[in-house]
């Protein structure tokens, strides 16, 4: 969110109802883009949020750790990047993203799990 963003959200009308808010913050924050049909997700295939986390998923792996290593890299060694240290982060962080997302996914799929127990049977 840019700043101007960030001013024409707080400046808008405080007393619209909840989805004509919801509408105004989405046309402020993707000018535009094409509104949704409803802002609440209940009315949204099941399967579309799932597959944006997935999509989100595979970028990070993909290039999450290249990226954090120089995020981290350049404040903590400045512009000399010694390349064993680098090579370190990145070693760290490709041992340690597939743990942290195995372990979203597993709690991601437990929490289906338990909404399909709590869904009322038909």
């Amino acid at each position: 969110m840019t700043p101007e963003q960030e001013k024409a959200i707080r400046r808008r009308k405080m007393h619209e109802d909840r989805v004509a808010g919801w509408f105004g913050i989405f046309e402020i924050l993707f000018p535009g883009a094409q509104r949704p049909g409803d802002p609440y997700i209940s009315n949204v295939d099941p399967r579309v949020p799932m597959r944006a986390v997935h999509d989100f998923i595979e970028l990070v792996e993909l290039e999450g750790p290249s990226r954090i290593v120089a995020m981290i890299a350049h404040p903590l060694f400045g512009e000399v990047h010694p390349e064993n240290i680098r090579l370190l982060l990145g070693e760290l962080l490709e041992d340690a993203l597939p743990t942290v997302l195995e372990e979203l996914r597993r709690e991601q799929q437990d929490l289906g799990e338990s909404r399909a127990r709590l869904r009322p049977a038909l």
